[in-house]
């Protein structure tokens, strides 16, 4: 990895004067056809009450009919059985559901066209109930993945919730010490919310300190028109931003065409 950065002025006229600073993040070059570990991943569903809303009640000009007519509920189980069409046979899945507390709906196994189904079959079983503990689910997940699971697969845990943390770790600073103790064993923590009314600055910190990515799913049509990028070697780099926009571009959701399995990069 280099890193510089340069100051837009070398001198301030004044102790209350503007300077903005540039800085570069190069990161390293992967030849293609470098050999790159298989990918082991485990799902956190949020299975709390509130996931069994319709999102029409949140989004009250939906632009697509799909969304008129699903649950969040449905969003998570959709996008679980995309991703799980993305992985290959080389790859081990896992999957987690929470309310108050924590459960293994999906111990880690091989995926292949009998298990992929029954993974299917499991996440559709999953039933909205309780509250939301975060912080017990991705400690859940992070305790099924050992030392030999980090020597031969790249790790993630994919977290799909739309709610605020209310058991638990519920603060973003402390949910963020949970990503990061997840990364520095080497398990990368993504976030993916779900809805309009989700704590962006929890889910965004989950992922910002799991060394992974932070999505907004707000339409369906993030997933059957995108694929999710699923990476087991190119090194992510999960920038901060901010952008206003005027209320009537709120439901907007720009396709992620640029998104593809052949780059090996998922989340």
């Amino acid at each position: 990895m280099k890193i510089s950065a340069r100051l837009a002025r070398e001198a301030m006229l004044n102790r209350d004067g503007l300077n903005h600073l540039q800085v570069e993040l190069i990161p390293p070059v992967v030849e293609e056809g470098a050999p790159s570990k298989p990918v082991l991943m485990v799902f956190v569903i949020d299975r709390s009450g509130s996931m069994g809303g319709n999102l029409n009640r949140v989004i009250h000009e939906a632009p697509y009919d799909e969304v008129r007519y699903s649950s969040k509920m449905s969003y998570a189980i959709s996008a679980v059985t995309n991703f799980l069409h993305l992985l290959t046979e080389d790859d081990l899945v896992g999957v987690v559901s929470f309310d108050d507390s924590a459960e293994i709906n999906q111990h880690l196994t091989r995926l292949n066209p009998s298990t992929r189904r029954s993974v299917i079959a499991n996440v559709q079983g999953i039933q909205p109930r309780g509250c939301t503990n975060i912080s017990d689910a991705i400690l859940t997940a992070k305790r099924m993945i050992t030392a030999a699971h980090l020597d031969e697969y790249t790790c993630k845990i994919i977290l799909l919730s739309d709610g605020i943390a209310n058991r638990g770790v519920s603060d973003s600073d402390g949910l963020a010490s949970v990503a990061l103790s997840c990364l520095r064993e080497g398990i990368t923590v993504s976030s993916l919310g779900i809805g309009a009314d989700y704590d962006a600055g929890i889910m965004g910190a989950i992922a910002n300190s799991g060394g992974g990515l932070f999505y907004h799913i707000l339409n369906f049509l993030f997933f059957s028109h995108s694929k999710l990028l699923i990476s087991s070697h190119i090194p992510q780099i999960t920038p901060q931003c901010t952008r206003r926009l005027p209320y009537s571009s709120f439901y907007y959701q720009p396709p992620f065409h640029e998104l593809k399995r052949d780059s090996r990069s998922l989340l």
